[in-house]
């Protein structure tokens, strides 16, 4: 570590403890950017079918990266916890309630879905009565 000025021992590793946290904060965000960018990369195959159709495509890809999203949280989180439960369980306790909490709520959200797409539906309604039948329609050819 170089250091423009004077430093005593104290100050000097106040300041590489600094920079050690900062950089293990820009591996961290750098390593769930990837998370989510890898389980997006594992559904490319469904964006791809989708993309065939112009509407689909669009809204797809974008529920996949929701699902990437969320998926890609829950691994980061989950990845987190299990490194720190030697040095600090109360925090990886923690953070693994965060990703039970997550995983629980989507959980949650498609059993609602589940259930509504299982109910049933109503009776099919009469189509309406046209002015004429067929036998009052009469044909006339121009030959």
């Amino acid at each position: 570590m170089v250091r423009r000025g004077r430093h005593d021992v104290h100050e000097m590793i106040k300041m590489a403890m600094e920079d050690e946290k900062t950089v293990t904060k820009i591996l961290r965000i750098i390593c769930w950017v990837l998370l989510v960018a890898g389980w997006m990369m594992l559904f490319s195959i469904f964006t791809t079918l989708l993309s065939t159709l112009p509407i689909l495509g669009a809204l797809g890809n974008a529920a996949f990266f929701i699902v990437a999203l969320v998926i890609g949280t829950v691994c980061c989180c989950g990845v987190t916890a299990i490194a720190y439960v030697r040095y600090r369980p109360l925090l990886a306790f923690g953070i693994l309630a965060l990703a039970g909490t997550i995983a629980g709520l989507v959980i949650w959200q498609l059993n609602d879905a589940q259930e509504a797409s299982t109910q049933p539906t109503s009776a099919p309604v009469k189509s309406p009565v046209f002015i004429y039948n067929d036998t009052d329609v009469t044909m006339e050819s121009i030959y």
